[in-house]
């Protein structure tokens, strides 16, 4: 979804690796090393008995998910709200949101103990802006902006994401599921806190030398070096490729660099449809943007 999904992999990635060699350096004399896994989309460490996964789920997969989120519902549900000229949140949208609470029952089978969801949200207009690149590697800033200011691509990300929201923040804790929303601005103004606070929701004891190393390895910098590198990578990584789409994955990691790929007209097309379909968590959330 262009959310910072490699992104937040390669933290975890980093983060197990980092760990491990710090745990084996302090305990040089000792054969109770841990084992780490890192392939693409899981992640493991396991150490003393404690064993930590992250696991990583395909774009709008719903087969490995328990629970499997209501993905095309929430796609769905933005598009009539969209086409109906109401904002996604609201009241005038309501019957769509007691839609999504009556499907409680067909996500709530099959609840585990000790599993904690993440989930990445964006900024909306980053988020569309990164997927026409993504899927049209000719783009420029010409043709990226026509698209915006023909179609209402910015007003559709903008709903899904705020039904996305709810799922996340309303209906999924309802159920007695512990998840929590992740955000790319975090992330990258702020990766030291963003790494320790997630390295503490996995309950993993990290020093500064560890998490130096995470944010070095896990900065836009690195990562486009290693996207164009690929061939002579010392490691295996998650989210890019060789060829392909994800062999452009890691493009304008700013966050807000739509500023340099929008027309000011279409920048401004694009902030009012995202400010009218977003509710206000995330319009506080994105407030350098929409406040």
């Amino acid at each position: 979804q262009k959310t910072g999904t490699t992104a937040l992999e390669w933290i975890a990635q980093a983060l197990f690796k980092h760990l491990a060699q710090e745990i084996k350096f302090q305990n040089m004399d000792s054969a109770d090393f841990p084992v780490v896994i890192n392939e693409e989309k899981h992640h493991e460490i396991l150490w003393r008995g404690k064993r930590v996964v992250f696991e990583f789920m395909r774009k709008h997969t719903s087969d490995k998910i328990d629970p499997a989120l209501p993905i095309n519902f929430t796609v769905g549900a933005a598009s009539e709200c969209v086409r109906e000229g109401v904002p996604a949140f609201s009241e005038q949208c309501h019957h769509l949101h007691e839609q999504l609470e009556n499907m409680q029952v067909d996500i709530s089978f099959g609840q585990k103990e000790n599993q904690l969801y993440f989930t990445t949200f964006r900024n909306p207009i980053s988020t569309i802006v990164s997927w026409i690149y993504y899927k049209h590697p000719n783009s420029n800033k010409e043709s990226v902006s026509s698209l915006i200011l023909r179609t209402k691509k910015c007003a559709k990300e903008a709903a899904d994401m705020s039904f996305r929201y709810a799922v996340v923040t309303e209906l999924m804790p309802a159920l007695g599921y512990e998840i929590m929303p992740l955000y790319y601005n975090n992330m990258r103004e702020h990766p030291v806190v963003f790494i320790e606070e997630l390295a503490n929701k996995l309950g993993l004891i990290v020093n500064e030398k560890i998490v130096r190393a995470v944010v070095r390895e896990t900065s836009p910098e690195y990562m486009r070096g290693i996207q164009k590198d690929l061939a002579n990578a010392k490691e295996r990584y998650g989210g890019i490729a060789a060829k392909g789409k994800n062999s452009r994955k890691i493009r304008n990691a700013e966050v807000n660099g739509f500023d340099k790929d929008l027309s000011s007209k279409a920048l401004k097309k694009c902030m009012n449809e995202a400010r009218f379909h977003l509710s206000p968590a995330l319009i506080q959330q994105f407030q350098d943007t929409f406040g």
